[in-house]
Parts: C-alpha cells; structure tokens; sequence
C-alpha cells in the first residue's frame, strides 16, 4: 500500500495528465456519431503514454516526433480499422508452422501452408476493403458531398486525438509546461462544442485540470531549483502550495459555471449562428451534428415493443384468421402436378421512425385523405408490380396492409405522412409514410416490390439524402456504449454499406428464436437487454436491435410493423394470414435503390437475393471461431510430439521467463528506496569484473573499478563488440557516480539522477553479460591453441 501511494505522489502530473485526455475522450465520444469512447480511449491513454516516456528519453524533438507518428499512425490504422483479429490470425497460422518445420526435419513431411495463405488472403482484403472505403470517404468530402461513415471518421478522430495526446505527454514531461500542452486539445473540444451545441461541462473540467497541472508544474520547477541550488525547505511546502492551487482551481471552476453575468449557451449560440451561412463539409463528414429537435405526438406513440401485447395471447386465438390476400401470380388449379414455390411477402401496415430506448414511437404525422385509384407512384425501373386482392376478417382494425413500396389503393384511404412525397415521387423520394386507414374490408392495392441483386446493392454508397439521415440514423442519447462498440467491431472491415448490412443481420440470426423471454428491467435499453443478457427473443428485439446497430455505423433504417406471408393456402391461391403471423422485420436505406427489406429474426428465413456468396465466411479453422481453442490445443500437441517442438518449446519457455525476470527486476529498481537500489546496481557491477577484471586488487575504489572496467572494455579489437560495448563506459561512471555520492557525499542524489541510472543499468547489464560470454569464449580458444 506504501509503494502504490508513494508512486501515486511520485506521479501524481501523469496521472491528471490523463484525466484530462479521458475527459476530452468522454465528451468527444457523445458527440460525434459512430464514436465511442471505448475506441478512443486506447489511443488516447497509449498516446501520453508514449509521449511521456520519449520525454525522458534524450532524443531530439524530430527523431521523438518522426517515431510517434509513424508508429502512432499505424497502430490506430491497424487498432480502428479492425485489424488486430486478422493479424493475431496470420501470427498464429505462422506459429502452425512450427510443428510442421520439426516434422519436416525429423521425417521429411511436407509443410502445408493452406492455412496460412488463407490468413494472408484475410488480412490484405480486409486492408484494402479499408482504402477503399476512405478514398470513397475523402472523394466524396472533397466532391463536397460528404457523408458519414463511421470507419473514417474514427480514423481520424483517433489520429488526432492520437497527436494530441502524445504531444501533451511529450511536453509535459520534457519542458513541464501544462498549458502548451493541453492547448491543442482545448481548442479542439472548444471547436466541437461550438458546432455541435453540446454541453460545456466537459471543457469546464479540462481547462480545470489544465490549472492544476499548471499549479504542479510551477511546484516542480521550484523544487528543482532549490535541489540545484542545495537549500533546505520544508516538505510541507509542496504539500501546501498543491492545496492552495486545487482551492483556487475549484473557485475558478465554480464562478466559470455558475457566473450571471455570462450564458455560455448564449455565447456559443451566438457563434454557432454566424457559421450557420456555409456549411461545414469536414464537420458533417467527421459525424458532427447540430442537434435536431424531434417532436412527438400523443396521436402515434407506441412507446415499447410493437408486438409485446401478442405474448399473453391464448393459442387457440392467434389461430384466427387476419385476413387473406390474393396475387394472382399462381394458378388456382390444384391438379398442378408442377409444385411451385410461392413468393414469400411482408405484409406491412406501420412503420415507426423513431427509439427511444424503451420501444418504439412515430414523429408527428398528418392525416391526408388518399382518394380511391389516385396513383401515387408510377412502377419504377428494378421494382417488381404486385396486385393484391386483400379481405379482412370479421375482427379487422381498419389497417391499410401492403408489400413493398405503396402505389395504388381501389378505396378512400387515410393516409397518415409525416414527410408529404414531391409532385414526382419515385422510389428515393416516396415521401415518409406512418400507415393508412380504411373503411372497407375488402380492398384492391397496386404495390412496387424492389428485385435488386447483392452484386446491384454493393454499388450503393454512403451519400444519403439530409431529411433520410435527420430522421433515420437518430439513436437515444443515453444509447449504451457496449452496443454502439458491437456494431463498430460487426462492420470494421465490411467495405460496402450492403456488407455492413448483411454482417449486422448474420450476427442477430445467430441468437435463439423464444417466446418465452422477460421483458427488460425498468430503465433498461432494450437492445443492449437482448444482446448481453437475455440473447434470445422474438422478432421484436431483433428488428429493434438491427435497427439501433445499423444507425450506429451509418446506415439509415427503421422498423416495420405487419404480417410475414403466413399459410399459402394452392386450392385458391390465396396466402392466409393469422394473428400468429404478426412480425417485425427491417428496412435499410440504399442510395441509388431506396428501401430495402431485410429479415434479422432467426425463427424467420432469411432473404434470399440473387448473387449472394459465402466468400467472406472465416475457415472455421481459423483461431477466433468457436473452435479456437481447441484449434490451438490441436497445435500444441503437434508441437510437443516432435522432438525438435520439445526443444524449440522448452528454449521459447525459458526465454519467457528470463524476460520477466528482468523485466521485474528493473520493475523493483524503480520501486524500491534509491538508498537500496544504488547499492544494488554497484555491487552487480562489481560481480561482473570476478571474471574480467582477476588482478583487481581487493581493497580498491569505486572510482579504480570504473577505470580498470573501462579499459578492459575498449581493449577489445572486434569491431562489432566494440560497437556494442562503446557506450558503456559512460553508464559505468553514471552508476560509479550514484554509488559515490550516496556513500562519501554530504548531498545524495536526485531522484531524477537515480532514474536515469536505472535505465543506464539497463542497458549496461546485457553489455557486461555478452563481454563476459565473449571473454569465456575467448579464454576456451586460447586454452585450445
């Protein structure tokens, strides 16, 4: 407990440090769409990291900034963009070799490199279906259409934030100056809150932090000067002045928030009208968004699941009969010898628009009277026309049913819009229909059923129209962040909008179809109840959650409420629909197509389109599946039933913990007082010269073993080992130097001088191990000779 304190004091700048990056990663993550802060988060922390610890390193400002942007670019390309999986796939199938090269040396077996040809064939259609997607991104930013695709704006939300925490790592640490360090991510914050109207909370708290790293780094420049300088002061002094920075930051704090003489919100609404004039295209396509006020009504909501009040129904009721529908597409005639598949249809009577975490409901919507056989669209190219003769049951509810796209009714219809169609609809601009009403029980209606291939709707782009993307990619604030993670991780490297779509769907099918589920506990999101704890349902929570998966990576969808095709009755050719055919199912918006039906309930089967492949199914081989562990427990065994596997295993074994063993000893060095770990490194010095240094006298000096050890190591004539070895008689003299001022000095030395001892002993230590396997070699040489 005494070592975690003292390392919480000793690194107490670091640790506010980060603070303030995870406040700028928390406000970022509930502003920008498609973001979470579970991605932003690693990159930001990983970022200061690395900028802190190059700041103690002696490099130059260049050589520091060239190796964290290099390295950090590729790690966020490889982080964000779904890469890892496919890497440590490729890694592993690799290592499959291992077992193999033994058996080919011991027994001349041939090596099967299938499996890592198919990882390797992963990793590079995974990379370029990610080029492809951010050229797609950037063309369409600079053609000054941009749209949303959250792949590519994560990429560069965490490049940035990438830049910006390494740089306030880099500069805290090196030149202790807390306010150009996080000035870059001030005005970004400040930026993204003036665009996106969002609350100041969040930039209050950092410019907060920022004053008290500003309050420690005065307090550490002080102390340093007295150290150099050799006065005594009293360690209350820091102690105190902390506290008075903190009371004098939480005043601050207080009077910014609360202060009656200035609006923040006035003073940022103000700003924002002033950029209302040109539209910012780099804003909209990083996923900022100025916030949309969605009213609703009291004549539509539906707030829950649409299909919640069926579950209590007895059996023997959802037998009755909803009503029947006619097509006309096969013959009546049940001599047929020919057995013809008939098509299967959603019969749809509702579409809700918007989900508000607990269920469903509708923006307002304006009842407009449809007179009867008024066309309202005309049959569109790549759309199939279907007639249905529908007739209700005795127990009708006055619903308008239909499939497909709605052109023509033979009956008066109410029709209830909440966005009118144009003068010239056609299928992208079919206006935005809640559902119809009608008094007749039997009724003729002209619909457009879309018939597009998955080759036709991989072409489709991101390029949605505004009044689609205001109203169909709206999620709840209060939307979970584990599932806004899922549908990140679902569709990282899916290169199409339709591949994004067909892997949502693929992921929710593989849940168990029940009844038989609990409603979600009070104040719980329905889909992140259905997808980590119930993960089982009806069609309810799976439309609802492909759905809510779907909006968060970009893809406009809604919910639709109605009928499947129910029983096709051949002796007169009518599908008979009963209460036990009540569903919901899915429709995507598609740029160049419209909406799209799609079936994520796996108790449904799925959409067949024409085109469709199994190309992108991972070998079930492959480490990942199901499978992997016990694909990994087969690779072990074949590793170790070779003798050259038991070698190589045994040798990688005892490398692994020669590695922790060092890695735990420079560990405790850091941990340990200074007084214990100088004496430490001297005297491991000192066991090192036994073999090198025989004629050393025993009574010598610290200062005549860093001479006599030093002469020792230039005396070598290779030119490698002298390469390796030239360094290190100035580690020798830094730690010859500590042990000196400790033992004979009135003053011992700073903290920070015993740091950089220690990463000197370091180095030094693997110097002085080779020298002296080099010397024994040597000495086994001459004794031959």
């Amino acid at each position: 407990m005494s070592l975690a304190w003292k390392w919480i004091r000793k690194n107490v700048t670091l640790l506010m440090l980060l603070t303030a990056m995870i406040c700028l990663v928390l406000a970022l993550g509930e502003l920008v769409r498609g973001a979470t802060w579970s991605l932003f988060m690693p990159v930001s922390i990983v970022a200061v990291l690395c900028g802190w610890g190059l700041g103690r390193e002696k490099l130059k400002p260049k050589q520091a900034w060239v190796s964290l942007i290099a390295l950090g670019v590729l790690g966020v390309f490889i982080y964000v963009g779904g890469l890892v999986r496919s890497l440590a796939r490729l890694i592993l199938s690799i290592f499959s070799l291992i077992p193999q090269i033994a058996s080919w040396i011991s027994d001349k077996v041939l090596i099967d490199t299938r499996l890592l040809l198919v990882t390797w064939e992963e990793l590079t259609s995974h990379i370029a279906s990610l080029f492809l997607r951010l050229w797609a991104w950037w063309a369409a930013l600079l053609a000054g259409s941009p749209f949303v695709d959250p792949l590519a704006a994560g990429l560069v939300w965490s490049i940035l934030l990438w830049l910006i925490g390494a740089w306030a790592g880099w500069k805290m640490r090196r030149e202790r100056q807390a306010l150009p360090a996080l000035i870059p991510g001030s005005i970004l914050l400040a930026l993204v809150l003036n665009y996106t109207r969002g609350e100041v909370a969040a930039l209050i708290m950092y410019l907060a932090i920022l004053l008290v790293l500003m309050g420690l780094a005065r307090v550490e420049h002080m102390h340093v000067r007295w150290e150099q300088r050799k006065l005594e002061y009293a360690e209350s002094i820091r102690i105190e002045t902390l506290t008075m920075a903190g009371m004098v930051t939480i005043m601050l704090v207080l009077l910014a928030a609360n202060a009656p003489s200035l609006s923040w919100r006035e003073l940022m609404d103000k700003m924002q009208h002033r950029n209302q004039a040109s539209e910012n295209h780099a804003a909209e396509a990083l996923g900022l968004e100025r916030p949309i006020n969605v009213a609703s009504t009291e004549a539509y909501r539906a707030n829950g699941l649409p299909r919640s009040h069926l579950l209590d129904t007895p059996p023997e009721l959802l037998q009755d009969v909803v009503m029947t529908v006619t097509t006309g597409e096969l013959p009546t005639a049940p001599e047929t010898t020919v057995n013809i598949e008939p098509n299967h249809y959603y019969w749809r009577k509702i579409t809700y628009d918007i989900y508000s975490g607990a269920g469903w409901l509708s923006s307002p919507a304006q009842e407009i009277l449809l007179p009867a056989d008024t066309p309202l669209l005309e049959a569109p190219d790549g759309y199939r026309t279907i007639n249905q003769r529908i007739q209700q049951g005795a127990d009708q509810d006055w619903a308008l049913y239909w499939t497909g796209i709605l052109g023509q009714v033979d009956v008066d219809t109410d029709i209830a819009w909440r966005a009118k169609p144009p003068g010239d609809p056609d299928p992208l601009h079919v206006g935005d229909m809640l559902g119809g009403l009608t008094d007749s029980t039997e009724f003729t209606v002209t619909s457009y059923s879309p018939q597009f291939s998955a080759a036709q709707l991989r072409t489709a782009n991101s390029n949605y129209p505004p009044k689609i993307v205001e109203r169909y990619l709206q999620l709840p604030e209060n939307t979970p962040e584990r599932v806004l993670a899922l549908a990140r991780e679902l569709t990282q490297t899916a290169p199409t909008p339709y591949d994004r779509t067909l892997a949502i769907e693929a992921y929710l099918r593989t849940f168990p179809y029940t009844l038989e589920t609990e409603p979600p506990p009070r104040g719980r999101d329905v889909v992140d109840y259905f997808l980590f704890t119930a993960q089982q349902g009806y069609c309810d929570y799976y439309a609802t959650s492909m759905v809510v998966l779907a909006r968060a990576v970009g893809l406009p969808a809604r919910i639709v409420i109605g009928y499947t095709s129910g029983e096709y009755d051949s002796l007169t050719a009518e599908y008979i629909i009963r209460r036990e055919n009540a569903h919901s199912w899915v429709e995507i918006y598609f740029s160049g197509f419209g909406w799209v039906e799609f079936e994520p309930t796996a108790g449904q089967p799925a959409i067949a389109r024409s085109g469709e492949t199994n190309a992108s199914v991972t070998p079930p081989s492959l480490p990942g599946d199901p499978s992997a562990f016990s694909w990994l427990k087969a690779q072990g065994r074949a590793l170790l039933s070779s003798l050259g596997g038991q070698f190589l295993s045994a040798g990688l074994v005892l490398i692994l913990l020669f590695t922790l063993w060092r890695a735990g000893e420079i560990s405790l060095l850091y941990l340990i007082p200074t007084h214990r770990a100088i004496p430490y490194m001297y005297s491991h010095i000192e066991r090192a010269t036994i073999n090198l240094l025989p004629d050393l006298p025993n009574g010598h000096t610290p200062n005549e073993l860093s001479a006599a050890l030093t002469r020792k190591l230039k005396s070598y004539k290779n030119h490698v080992l002298a390469t390796i070895l030239f360094p290190a008689s100035k580690e020798i003299e830094r730690i010859v130097f500590l042990y000196v001022s400790q033992a004979f000095s009135e003053h011992p030395p700073a903290k920070s001088q015993v740091r950089v001892g220690i990463r000197a002993w370091f180095r030094l230590r693997w110097r002085l191990w080779f020298t002296n396997r080099w010397d024994r070699y040597l000495a086994r040489q001459s004794r031959k000779t």
